[in-house]
């Protein structure tokens, strides 16, 4: 027995309910970890609010009606782009530098800005020459695993360690 088909009117009905509710998620500030300027709210440090269409970031703890000066005018740029996500640095694995007589092999590099919650992707500046660039390659997939601190990186390497010094790129996610 064939199978019916879904009607042109029930499609439209089905992706329109979609994109109406897809819409309310987009439109609703609170997901992007804003709330609406509510005068019955209390805000502490930090918190982000959407006031007449601008974005704002609490600098005191503040309730009741809007006081601007208790908030700075922000935008997402700014504030993923200041330390936050997207921030790019660089370090150097030394090679002299691995602890440890056998593996597994660790070395912490101090690196300004990391905390113990930051979620970087690594990879190694490559140099141009290509024999170095292979060895780099090379010695750079030694490296097993990496940790965040305070303002450190720390690296293992649960096989063999780098014989060479690696320069190793940093972005922040």
């Amino acid at each position: 027995m064939p199978q019916s088909v879904p009607s042109i009117d029930y499609l439209h009905d089905y992706t329109e309910d979609i994109f109406k509710e897809n819409n309310k998620r987009i439109a609703n500030p609170t997901v992007i970890g804003a709330s609406l300027f509510d005068i019955t709210a209390t805000y502490a440090v930090g918190d982000y609010v959407i006031k007449d269409g601008g974005l704002y970031k609490c600098k005191v703890s503040h309730t009741g009606a809007w006081v601007a000066a208790d908030f700075d005018s922000t935008d997402i740029m700014n504030e993923v782009g200041s330390g936050g996500s997207g921030t790019i640095s660089t370090c150097t694995a030394l090679a002299a530098n691995w602890t440890g007589n056998s593996a597994p092999y660790s070395q912490t590099i101090t690196v300004q800005g990391l905390k113990a919650d930051s979620n970087p992707i690594l990879d190694i500046v490559i140099s141009d020459t290509v024999s170095t660039g292979i060895e780099e390659q090379e010695q750079w997939n030694y490296v097993t695993k990496a940790i965040t601190g305070a303002n450190s990186l720390t690296l293992y390497c649960y096989e063999e360690k780098p014989t060479i010094d690696l320069n190793i790129l940093i972005k922040l996610v």
